[in-house]
C-alpha cells in the first residue's frame, strides 16, 4: 500500500506534492494526505481529461475543500507537465533508433510533436 509519505523519493517530493504546494491546493491540511492520493489516481487511470472528470474522480474526499479550484489546478499542472514530457519522449523515439547500446538520432528530437 502506498500512502502520502510513500510517493516522494526520498528528499524529492512527488510531482503531485510538489503540484500542491505550488497551487496552494490545501488550508488545514486534515485532509490533505488523502487529496493528493486521490488525485494521483485519475493520472494514472486516465480520468482527468476535464475538469468535470477530475472532480468526479475526487468527489470521494470528504472536505469543504473537494472542488477547490486549486485541486483541480493542481491536477491539471501535473497532467499538462507529464503530458509534454511524454510528447517529448515520444518524438526521441521516432527520431532515433537503436544501434548496440547506443541510441542514433536520424534527425534532431522535438519536443513538441504530438
Amino acid at each position: 500500500m502506498t500512502t502520502n509519505e510513500g510517493l516522494a523519493d526520498g528528499a524529492e517530493l512527488h510531482p503531485m506534492q510538489r503540484a500542491f504546494c505550488e497551487h496552494d491546493a490545501f488550508r488545514c491540511g486534515y485532509c490533505t494526505p488523502g487529496q493528493i492520493m486521490s488525485a494521483v489516481a485519475p493520472l494514472e487511470e486516465g480520468h482527468a481529461e476535464s475538469d468535470t472528470e477530475i472532480a468526479e474522480w475526487m468527489s470521494g474526499n470528504l472536505c469543504r475543500r473537494a472542488p477547490c479550484p486549486n485541486i483541480r489546478a493542481a491536477i491539471r499542472d501535473v497532467r499538462d507537465r507529464a503530458g509534454a514530457a511524454l510528447r517529448f519522449f515520444q518524438g526521441v523515439q521516432r527520431a532515433a533508433h537503436w544501434s548496440g547500446q547506443r541510441m542514433v538520432f536520424d534527425r534532431p528530437p522535438r519536443g513538441d510533436v504530438a
